[in-house]
């Protein structure tokens, strides 16, 4: 197995913990955003780092798992947002 990672995370697990990390982040604080898109783009990423090298593989773990797809589109999504107003 390849290692390669940032920081302390080498392994699917520890990306894995870092999600479970960002979820109680969320569940402590529902409203902070920091958390809420820490564990969304997390999670997304968890297919990518059990699979690196075979996408069929990924995307039959994205397929079977509705929170997954869930996860990939608000991580992905949230890169597009458009301002067109000020906020209020």
């Amino acid at each position: 197995m390849t290692v390669g990672g940032i920081f302390e995370l080498r392994t699917p697990r520890a990306l894995l913990d870092k999600a479970v990390h960002d979820l109680e982040r969320l569940r402590q604080d529902p409203t902070d955003a920091y958390a809420a898109l820490d564990f969304f783009v997390t999670a997304r990423h968890l297919p990518d780092w059990i699979f690196p090298d075979d996408t069929v593989n990924r995307d039959t773990l994205f397929h079977s798992h509705v929170e997954l797809r869930i996860c990939r589109h608000i991580a992905d999504s949230g890169k597009r947002y458009i301002v067109k107003g000020p906020a209020t």
